[in-house]
């Protein structure tokens, strides 16, 4: 993957808090707004929230998978019990990242 000096990176939260920007950032709030601006963009990194209104992250990357999107996919979630890591797989995420989101794991990331 080729990344360029700000990458565009996917961030899809139902909480507000956790939208702070490290690079160039696309925020929307849900997984069916996720899948939306997938379509119109090539983003270098996803980040989706398991828990959102609409439409969950595990269902929008499977559907981004299913689509053939490429970009890195990783999950976040509060939940305290983390699901088992073949789940996250098997919907098409490359990682986890529990929240709070920690700015340097984003930038570990990234």
């Amino acid at each position: 993957m080729t990344v360029s000096a700000r990458p565009k990176i996917l961030f899809a939260d139902d909480n507000d808090a956790v939208l702070e920007p490290v690079a160039d950032v696309t925020c929307v709030e849900d997984g069916e707004a996720a899948l939306a601006a997938c379509a119109g963009t090539r983003f270098d990194l996803v980040f989706l929230d398991i828990h959102m209104p609409v439409q969950d992250g595990m269902a929008a990357c499977s559907s981004l998978r299913e689509g053939g999107y490429a970009a890195p996919g990783f999950a976040l979630s509060a939940d305290l019990e983390v699901r088992d890591r073949a789940e996250y797989e098997a919907a098409g995420f490359d990682g986890f990242v529990p929240k709070p989101v920690q700015p340097r794991e984003l930038l570990r990331i990234v």
